[in-house]
C-alpha cells in the first residue's frame, strides 16, 4: 500500500506530509481495531466451540483464529481507492 502511495501519480508532497500529521490516528484505529476484532472473532470461535456449534478451540487458539482473520488487507484498500478515484484532499 505504501509503495503504490509513493508510486502514483495522485500521490503529491502535500498528501504525504498529511498522512505523517496523522499517523498518530492512523495506527490507533490501525492496531485498536485490530485487537477489538481480534478478541471479538477469538470470543465468538471459543464460545460457539464451547456450545457445540463448531469445531472446539482452545481459549488460545480460537484468539489465533481470530487475529488471522482480522487483519488487515492492504492491497484490496488499494484497489477500493483506485476503484471509486479517491484522492487526498
Amino acid at each position: 500500500m505504501f509503495a503504490t502511495c509513493f508510486t502514483s501519480s495522485t500521490a503529491t508532497l502535500h498528501c504525504f506530509r498529511r498522512f505523517l500529521r496523522n499517523i498518530g490516528a492512523i495506527c490507533a484505529f490501525a492496531f485498536g481495531g485490530t485487537v477489538v476484532s481480534t478478541a471479538a472473532v477469538g470470543l465468538i470461535m471459543w464460545a460457539a466451540g464451547e456450545m457445540g456449534l463448531s469445531y472446539g478451540l482452545t481459549f488460545i487458539q480460537a484468539l489465533v483464529f481470530g487475529s488471522i482473520i482480522s487483519t488487515t488487507d492492504t492491497v484490496r484498500q488499494q484497489d477500493t481507492l483506485n476503484t471509486h478515484q479517491l484522492q487526498c484532499v
